[in-house]
């Protein structure tokens, strides 16, 4: 045993402590959170009888008061079509444009199901590590602590952003109000001189 770890044992011979067990679930105020996908996997869930398997995230608040604090977004259920629209429509907002299917004109997104299938398990795989922004919203149902449950939605993955992303404070500035027609220049156009 390293020389330094029986010292230390030593010294501890005797003394106990206690650590947390469990996660924390208690919901956070309302708003938007920089997050790391700290876990991203399929997992194979019972509910109400039956088997399913689900896309499971859990996400660590990386800015802010909050950092550290857990959020567990839904947990899409890939056994309908409902799960594997919400699975897929996280994936593209945290990776882009990866998810196998085509734009529609109306501004939609087509989405293969059975190419999307067969590629999952990687594109669940490739959203560990990444940052991500989500909104935090109550529900109008309350536990029965009387605390709210709450919705965590994926707005975008961060990507190049991320850099940006770690170096705020979490905090929203307001818009700047200016006067009207008070002068919102910031520089000048240089003109081409002609007839040279």
């Amino acid at each position: 045993m390293n020389k330094t770890l029986a010292q230390l044992r030593a010294n501890f011979r005797g003394q106990k402590g206690t650590i947390q067990t469990g996660y924390d679930n208690t919901p956070v105020p309302e708003g938007t959170y920089t997050c790391r996908v700290a876990q991203s996997e399929l997992k194979e869930k019972e509910y109400e009888g039956a088997q399913q398997l689900v896309h499971s995230m859990r996400l660590s608040v990386e800015i802010g008061d909050l950092k550290g604090k857990t959020l567990w977004p839904w947990a899409n259920d890939l056994n309908t079509a409902e799960g594997i629209q919400g699975c897929a429509k996280n994936i593209r907002a945290i990776l882009g444009d990866v998810v196998p299917g085509r734009s529609l004109p109306t501004g939609e997104f087509e989405l293969d199901y059975s190419e999307f299938l067969g590629q999952v398990e990687d594109l669940v795989e490739k959203c560990k590590g990444e940052l991500v922004e989500v909104a935090a919203r109550n529900s109008k149902k309350n536990r029965e602590d009387g605390t709210p449950y709450q919705n965590i939605y994926i707005n975008r993955g961060l990507g190049e952003d991320a850099a940006s992303a770690r170096n705020t404070d979490q905090k929203t500035t307001p818009p700047t109000k200016h006067a009207p027609g008070g002068s919102m220049k910031v520089g000048t156009k240089k003109v081409a001189k002609k007839g040279r």
